[in-house]
């Protein structure tokens, strides 16, 4: 900038050299209207740079699935905001209780519904969270296929391969409907929501 500044500058000097009745207040205008013209520029290119970041990390909202996975038999806390006050303890026989989720925050998800298969549980709160660590669901890979895990909620870039059949997988955060993030043996990744099974007690068609 201040290079184009300092030519259009030497421009003028030569021009008056040559021509004692030039328009020196029109270069001048033309410089700060150069000067305009470039910071628009630098604004709209910044602004398009952060929407398509937030275009990337922007969630709908959605519902997934996931099963419990807690082994305290004093049951599981669920609370009434992420980390907030215990509002009810889960306590089921068998453990074969699948949740429905509609959102997560900071390694939390909001429950709006719990199905328990062999178990008869109390209606739950209207509003509840529990906790990544106690969710999780079973890869739907039963013929052996390798399945990706990527980086963020699109398959541009690959974070690792799953090759084992049926694993299980425990949830870390949730993007709409079609994105899960899991954590698998040490590894974060985003799966597509069509690859879990959350049925706690039989395989997914």
């Amino acid at each position: 900038m201040k290079g184009i500044i300092y030519l259009l500058l030497c421009i003028i000097t030569c021009h008056s050299c040559f021509n004692e009745k030039a328009d020196v207040n029109q270069i001048i205008d033309e410089i700060y209207n150069y000067e305009n013209q470039v910071e628009d520029t630098l604004i709209t290119v910044e602004i398009k740079q952060k929407s398509s970041t937030e275009k990337v990390n922007f969630c709908d909202s959605g519902e997934t699935y996931a099963y419990l996975i807690d082994d305290d038999t004093n049951g599981t806390n669920l609370r009434k905001s992420p980390n907030g006050e215990i509002i009810y303890v889960l306590k089921t026989q068998n453990g074969n209780v699948e949740f429905r989720l509609s959102e997560s925050k900071d390694n939390w998800f909001k429950i709006t519904n719990i199905d328990a298969y062999d178990d008869i549980i109390e209606p739950i709160p209207d509003e509840c969270w529990i906790h990544g660590s106690l969710l999780g669901a079973n890869t739907r890979n039963y013929g052996g296929q390798p399945i990706a895990l990527y980086k963020t909620q699109d398959t541009t870039q690959m974070a690792f391969t799953i090759y084992e059949q049926d694993v299980i997988l425990r949830f870390n955060a949730m993007c709409g409907s079609n994105w899960v993030q899991v954590k698998y043996k040490g590894n974060l990744g985003w799966i597509q929501s069509e690859w879990l099974c959350s049925n706690p007690v039989t395989s997914c068609p």
